[in-house]
């Protein structure tokens, strides 16, 4: 279910939001993250998409969802239109060019990043809340390097 990809460097400024709605840039998100060694999870939408409303009025404010990022992740919203800039891994881009980098042909799409700055992988399309929670455990606790997500959603 997680599809792994390969990304370059690159993204600035452009302000995004936090899961607990502080506004955040992709690069100050990537200088929290190596100092606290969360992962991110830049979230990409369009303004049109129906189902990236839904993963922001319904997903996202979760509790359990909401736990789990403020344990081990910074949100990062990405608008996958947008030509604002970004800065990601010391290369500027716009948020259009950097979705397009990162292979994201679909919305919403959810990259997950290493506190390192290194794409670990990113799942297309909408996800309810359980199943997305699940997901972010399995990122959180670093069990893609290791098991499926199948296997590891069995486990709960």
């Amino acid at each position: 279910m997680l599809l792994m990809v390969a990304c370059g460097s690159g993204a600035e400024q452009t302000p995004t939001t936090t899961a607990q709605g502080q506004q955040i840039s992709l690069k100050d998100a990537q200088i929290l993250a190596k100092q606290t060694g969360k992962h991110i999870v830049l979230d990409v939408f369009t303004t049109w998409c129906g189902y990236c409303r839904q993963m922001d009025q319904k997903t996202y404010p979760d509790a359990a969802v909401q736990a789990v990022i403020g344990e081990s992740f910074i949100r990062v919203r990405l608008n996958a239109e947008s030509e604002s800039k970004v800065v990601f891994n010391g290369r500027a881009y716009t948020e259009e060019e950097l979705a397009k980098s990162m292979g994201i042909t679909s919305y919403p799409a959810t990259i997950f990043i290493s506190p390192e700055g290194k794409a670990i992988g990113f799942q297309p399309g909408y996800m309810d809340a359980p199943l997305f929670a699940r997901l972010l455990r399995f990122v959180a606790s670093g069990s893609y390097q290791t098991t499926s997500f199948e296997t590891f959603q069995d486990k709960f």
